[in-house]
């Protein structure tokens, strides 16, 4: 129903409540772009150390120290799917952040390049699930640009994307040996793959789930699940089960129905706040970097389905800050 025209004090307050929105999206631009900035450099750097030590000295971090319990080194991380973890968190950020970059900027090409060094050094590292939740980012991202952004520059960042895609494919093909590309394969094999695969990532949830089911109220205790796992394990192994390979199970397992509804209630509450009013901030630039923030955060969520990042401290806390980002009210 139609009250008519606002008050003048709340039109006066209404225009103010815009003028305030506007300034802070500009005074906080260049604290918004140094961020920018830093991760893409950052995550470059990251990529062609990872790359180099890859090719140079496999197995070993920092080429000199070798893991007692065995791995997947790549990069700093003695797991490959970690390193992947910790990018999908940074190239989104570094990604926004190019294309939000003037066309004429003279420095744009090198910093997107930059990026797509970072996205072939994730397909390099062999993680099937980096890969997932990558391809996941770019759907989310292809989706919210069809609904929010003009036609355009729709247009102009579908194909700038699609641009860096195919030149970080080219790039990981002219690395990769066939070795990486041969293991793509075993996505979906309960054997055959040099370490756990995502069949039996999968045998291991479901027998998690039995031990939620035996101690549906109080879990098994936090932290407890490699000393409680054994006995439910229903197939043979030669790895050592210290955590399910998905973090929402293992959290339902160790902490039981509480815990389970504390971490949905989290979901529902990130994901409501990450991504509400996105025509009104996607205006600015701080709203843009935050969805790529939030995209990060989403894509190490469904990396989380068949893997346990969030028990790694350093992407944790990039997790966290990733997470932090989309709340912030500069926009």
């Amino acid at each position: 129903m139609d009250h008519g025209p606002l008050p003048l004090g709340e039109r006066v307050a209404t225009v103010a409540s815009r003028v305030r929105g506007s300034r802070a999206g500009a005074d906080s631009a260049p604290a918004w772009r140094a961020l920018g900035l830093a991760v893409t450099v950052y995550a470059l750097v990251l990529a062609v150390f990872a790359i180099l030590q890859f090719f140079s000295s496999p197995g070993l971090i920092y080429w000199t120290v070798k893991p007692r319990w065995g791995g997947w080194v790549f990069g700093p991380y003695v797991n490959h799917n970690h390193y992947a973890g910790l990018m999908e968190m940074l190239i989104p950020l570094a990604t926004v952040y190019v294309l939000s970059r003037p066309r004429r900027h003279p420095a744009r090409p090198l910093l997107a390049f930059a990026v797509c060094v970072a996205v072939a050094s994730v397909l390099l590292s062999g993680s099937r699930g980096g890969l997932i939740a990558l391809g996941a980012e770019v759907l989310i991202l292809g989706v919210i640009l069809v609904r929010r952004a003009p036609g355009p520059t729709r247009y102009r960042l579908a194909a700038a994307g699609g641009l860096g895609i195919a030149v970080a494919a080219s790039l990981f093909l002219w690395m990769d040996r066939g070795d990486i590309l041969k293991r793509f394969s075993t996505v979906a094999s309960l054997t055959g793959a040099p370490e756990a695969p995502f069949g039996e990532r999968r045998v291991v949830a479901l027998d998690s789930l039995r031990m939620f089911r035996d101690r549906p109220f109080t879990g098994v205790g936090l932290g407890s699940f490699e000393t409680a796992y054994p006995p439910y394990r229903s197939f043979p192994s030669d790895f050592d089960w210290d955590h399910a390979h998905n973090d929402y199970v293992e959290a339902l397992a160790e902490t039981g129905l509480a815990g389970g509804a504390l971490m949905l209630a989290g979901l529902v509450l990130f994901l409501g706040v990450a991504f509400r009013n996105l025509g009104e901030r996607l205006q600015h630039e701080s709203g843009w970097m935050q969805l790529a923030a939030a995209l990060g955060c989403c894509g190490l969520l469904i990396h989380s389905l068949v893997d346990f990042n969030l028990h790694i401290p350093a992407n944790a806390t990039w997790f966290a800050f990733c997470a932090g980002l989309t709340q912030s009210s500069e926009f």
